[in-house]
């Protein structure tokens, strides 16, 4: 049985049960079934051959999941339409790109998705071109242990694979019958969540904001939130400014990037609810999973490793490291997907970290981006993690030039704050700064990760004269 049949099973059976949720719209399983119904009928009249490779640009998540199942039911192979430039030899050919609006896509033929694509199709659909279990259905972009863009393949057994573990981590911690997802379902974690409600019938919630998403859990009764840790920072912060108590909220995921110790205890704090983390990657899956009060006393620490994963530590020199010396993480699981390696292989994560005698996993930053100022080491994450405690930043990134090797903070303050006096304040931490930029936004992914390299090239250009300690 593939995801799809689930859903749509639900889809003839409760027509009339919510499916999906906005902050202004609700879509019942009988709407999503005539809307992908539609797509595929007109994806079908496109001139694409089966298995062609369509890169999907839709910003509205339940257009965007409209699209994915129709591509699915039409025999194409879904990838994200953001990263157009990385047509090549490594990656596979994109056929075609659907979006909503016509935008410059070089030699990439653009298919329209208007608002009469989601319409009930006017005649017989063609019949479905099944994938079999290990065909790929999915490609998704990760940037690895090298930093360079590449296809992941996901077929329908790894994708299976990996929701059945995730309800194995969360069935006793929660219902997943109300589910609020906001990474983005173009990434592998919104689509993995939104599939596995789905599948089972439930109601499965998108918010574009912090401050909609905590309407939304109250307005929707939402038992469970995933967020990226810096969805979660703006879900704290947006408490903070109207408190409220949201009753039915049972449980919040969070990851996507390193977890701080201090965001997991703010979020216990704000929301009076179980935190749970999870340390995954897309090549792999999750990796370690913990709720925060088995977190707490182990600093920098992600969660105890999977029964599904394994775990080695290595050296510089690829030597194996004993409990508790940090190295390089390397990550076998049941479902590595495809292009991460054979199934034989060991998977290079591009984090720093070390394991315990009782498999909990602590994580210190990815390796490529560990700061050298002047022979002192830290990790970014850690620093941004401490400054964003303080309580006067909306957001924060640390960033070592690659010319000059100046480590810089850029910085969006709440109000006014005294540049000098986080300087001092980072230098007594162990983490010397030499300069500071103020920024209207710091640029990220869909997950929430820091895009540094984009940064770094927005403060050459922009920053040319701050404050320097």
């Amino acid at each position: 049985m593939s995801f799809l049949n689930a859903i749509l099973f639900h889809a003839r059976a409760t027509p009339n049960s919510a499916a999906m949720v906005l902050s202004d719209r609700i879509v019942t399983y009988g709407m999503l079934l005539q809307a992908v119904d539609g797509m595929a009928y007109r994806l079908s009249r496109q001139g694409l051959k089966p298995r062609d490779v369509v890169a999907v640009h839709i910003e509205n998540p339940v257009r965007h999941l409209v699209a994915l199942f129709a591509l699915y039911r039409a025999g194409l192979i879904a990838a994200p339409g953001a990263p157009l430039s990385n047509q090549s030899a490594e990656n596979p050919p994109v056929a075609a790109l659907l979006c909503e609006t016509i935008f410059p896509t070089g030699a990439i033929r653009a298919i329209v998705a208007g608002d009469d694509w989601y319409a009930p199709a006017s005649t017989a659909l063609p019949e479905e071109q099944h994938f079999g279990s290990d065909d790929i259905f999915r490609y998704s972009y990760s940037s690895g242990a090298t930093g360079k863009p590449k296809a992941v393949g996901m077929t329908l057994r790894i994708s299976e694979d990996r929701s059945i573990q995730r309800m194995s981590m969360t069935a006793g911690l929660t219902a997943c019958d109300r589910v609020l997802c906001l990474p983005g379902v173009a990434g592998n974690w919104g689509f993995r969540l939104a599939l596995q409600v789905l599948s089972a019938g439930g109601l499965a919630g998108f918010a574009s904001s912090a401050v909609e998403a905590v309407q939304m859990i109250e307005l929707y009764g939402m038992r469970y939130a995933a967020a990226s840790t810096h969805q979660l920072r703006e879900m704290i912060a947006a408490i903070d400014r109207a408190p409220r108590t949201l009753e039915t909220l049972r449980l919040i995921e969070t990851g996507g990037s390193l977890v701080g110790s201090s965001l997991l205890a703010d979020a216990e704090a704000a929301f009076s609810c179980r935190i749970l983390s999870n340390y995954s990657a897309t090549e792999s899956g999750v990796i370690a999973y913990g709720l925060r009060q088995m977190l707490h006393k182990t600093e920098n620490a992600v969660g105890h490793v999977a029964p599904w994963a394994r775990v080695r530590i290595i050296g510089d020199s690829g030597e194996g490291l004993g409990p508790g010396t940090e190295g390089t993480i390397l990550v076998r699981t049941s479902s590595i997907a495809s292009g991460a390696g054979e199934d034989d292989q060991w998977f290079a994560t591009g984090d720093r970290g070390a394991l315990t005698a009782e498999g909990l996993l602590t994580v210190t930053g990815r390796a490529n981006q560990v700061i050298n100022a002047g022979g002192v080491k830290f990790a970014p994450e850690l620093a941004e993690d401490a400054l964003m405690a303080r309580g006067d930043l909306i957001d924060s990134a640390v960033v070592q030039m690659p010319d000059s090797g100046e480590v810089w903070l850029a910085l969006k303050p709440k109000d006014r704050v005294n540049p000098l006096a986080i300087l001092e304040w980072s230098a007594k931490r162990g983490w010397p700064l030499d300069r500071i930029a103020e920024v209207d936004s710091i640029p990220r992914s869909a997950t929430g990760k820091i895009l540094r390299a984009e940064l770094v090239g927005l403060i050459s250009q922009r920053f040319p004269a701050v404050q320097k300690r």
